[in-house]
């Protein structure tokens, strides 16, 4: 698969809201480009409208 065959996909998946587990969320929506796709915020609403912590981890190269 030409690697700009694989970018158009992760492109699309990153705005897929059929992979949250209730089809409203984006992955774009929390991991932002401009920031190396992380999230800066201490806390967050998730799906349910509950407020909760980030205890996702960062990639590290």
């Amino acid at each position: 698969m030409p690697i700009e065959y694989g970018v158009e996909l992760g492109e699309k998946l990153f705005q897929d809201k059929r992979l949250s587990v209730d089809n409203t969320i984006v992955c774009s929506g929390f991991h932002i480009q401009g920031n190396a796709f992380a999230n800066t915020n201490v806390q967050r609403l998730d799906i349910h409208n509950q407020v909760g912590l980030q205890n996702a981890l960062a990639s590290r190269t």
